[in-house]
């Protein structure tokens, strides 16, 4: 079956459109010429709610998918594991870039009506997928037709702001460092205002955020690495009040951990959690097209926070040497699951950061098509420079409230 990595819009009124290759260069120009930068679903007929019946949202409360299988070695799978008789679909990680469809990081797939939707492992709705917030999906697909089994949208923190500087960009939500990659989301916000940030964390904590908009007070929400010292457990400089969950919850020092509950001031007094909150959103996959910032690399183990991948030895690379690869570079990869439940990468392009998926790395179509037969070495033909993938233009209004 052709990669899916390849293609994937979200179409909100239930058209499939035929899927392109990025090989090819026509689906990253769909998204870069055609994309509206407006979430068209509030405005069709029919389209809206949950985004699922409710018999199946009862069936399956508080999660999108399974918890997959996490690999024997350490860190590595965990996005799904194949059944017997195969089990197909591909698990997407990056930021909403468009629609028209939706674009997520060049990358299209259909969607409808019925496609249920989920936010923070809570039901949610088709009106509030946004340009700038980074989301989890499975698609399912068969030649050149593909549709999202299910989409979850994925905030990194939500609290108020405790400290704001709107020349730089930067700012601190609940012990987390943050920086704005679009200034304009600041405007209107002020110390003390609660805001919900998506974005994606660097190997040294610091989320880059793709949007910031501001919301009412209410629950907290903090999604990141935990750590542990002689004072407890924190993610950044939020400490974490557990109470009964550090008996309940089987926590991983360095892993991925979705905590909620009733901000101090001081501490998160934590009332849910869930660990590995990206993988199991994707639930059980056989590829996965994932966007990240590289936390570390050993040898061709390569880790993006939320997952763990393998290097393949044939490995195709653009815009960079793997040997370049350091902490902090935004990375674009595809890959598959393979029978050890690794997430073995095939395809690694190195990004320019940007709000609108990080920006593609400085190559042409045609660059793209002669560099298919990359060396067993992993470098592949070198890019420079590059602007977004997507469309200039913020197409969105202010407003407080949900997205």
């Amino acid at each position: 079956m052709a990669s899916l990595a390849d293609r994937v819009v979200l179409q909100p009124l239930g058209q499939v459109v035929r899927a392109v290759g990025v090989g090819s260069g026509h689906a990253g120009d769909a998204c870069t010429r055609m994309a509206s930068q407006v979430n068209p679903a509030p405005l069709a007929p029919g389209l809206g709610g949950t985004g699922a019946p409710a018999s199946s949202v009862a069936a399956n409360p508080g999660g999108l998918g399974g918890t997959g299988q996490v690999a024997q070695r350490p860190g590595l799978g965990g996005t799904g594991q194949v059944a017997e008789g195969g089990l197909g679909g591909t698990g997407i990680v990056g930021v909403v870039t468009g629609f028209g469809s939706i674009c997520v990081n060049g990358v299209k797939v259909d969607f409808d009506g019925d496609t249920p939707v989920q936010r923070d492992g809570r039901p949610s709705s088709l009106n509030e997928l946004a340009v700038g917030q980074v989301v989890a999906l499975r698609a399912q697909g068969e030649g050149e037709r593909f549709q999202a089994e299910r989409i979850a949208v994925l905030d990194a923190v939500v609290g108020p702001l405790g400290m704001l500087d709107r020349s730089t960009g930067q700012l601190e939500v609940m012990g987390q460092r943050v920086t704005a990659l679009e200034l304009q989301d600041l405007a209107g916000i002020a110390v003390g205002d609660w805001v919900r940030v998506s974005g994606q964390r660097r190997a040294d904590g610091e989320i880059r955020a793709t949007r910031v908009q501001a919301v009412p007070p209410g629950e907290a929400l903090l999604v990141g690495s935990a750590s542990r010292d002689p004072a407890g457990w924190r993610i950044g400089d939020a400490r974490l009040e557990l109470g009964s969950y550090l008996s309940t919850v089987s926590w991983r020092e360095g892993g991925e951990l979705r905590v909620k509950g009733r901000w101090t001031g001081e501490r998160l007094q934590v009332r849910d959690a869930q660990t590995d909150p990206t993988r199991k959103a994707i639930g059980p996959v056989s590829e996965v097209v994932l966007q990240g910032y590289v936390h570390e690399l050993r040898g061709r183990e390569l880790s993006l926070g939320f997952e763990s991948l393998s290097l393949a030895n044939v490995l195709k690379v653009l815009g960079g040497q793997v040997e370049a690869l350091r902490a902090g570079q935004p990375v674009w990869v595809r890959g598959r699951v393979d029978a050890e439940q690794r997430v073995v990468v095939d395809r690694l392009e190195f990004r320019n950061e940007g709000r609108r998926g990080g920006g593609r790395s400085g190559r042409s179509s045609s660059d793209d098509r002669d560099s298919d037969d990359s060396s067993n070495s992993g470098s592949g033909s070198s890019g420079s420079g590059g602007g977004d993938s997507g469309g200039q233009g913020r197409g969105r209004g202010r407003g407080r409230g949900g997205d």
